[in-house]
């Protein structure tokens, strides 16, 4: 997930010369943050895939769901856990040696 080291600047409120910077949550972080379940279409957005590619992989036991009636949800936590072990398994191209 990368090299973004960008950080968060705002006043600060103790002095106007003083700024107070954090680093930016990470999608864990920020799935983990509010509670509940989430919807096929709230998950395409916070992954970036096609709401289909994420009924697929559901279906295909990829992400964990759960059923509610008809409808797939997913639970905060269970897809935070799910990024994080696949924030390493990120591919490497390696360049052939001469």
């Amino acid at each position: 997930m990368g090299s973004d080291f960008s950080l968060i600047c705002q006043p600060s409120q103790r002095s106007e010369s003083l700024v107070s910077c954090r680093m930016p949550k990470s999608l864990p972080e920020e799935l983990e943050s509010k509670p509940g379940l989430i919807n096929v279409t709230e998950l395409s957005h916070i992954l970036d895939l096609h709401p289909v590619t994420v009924r697929e992989w559901a279906r295909e036991g990829r992400l964990p769901y759960v059923r509610v009636g008809y409808n797939i949800k997913f639970d905060r936590q269970r897809i935070a856990e799910w990024i994080r072990d696949r924030e390493l398994a990120i591919p490497v191209k390696r360049r052939k040696m001469r």
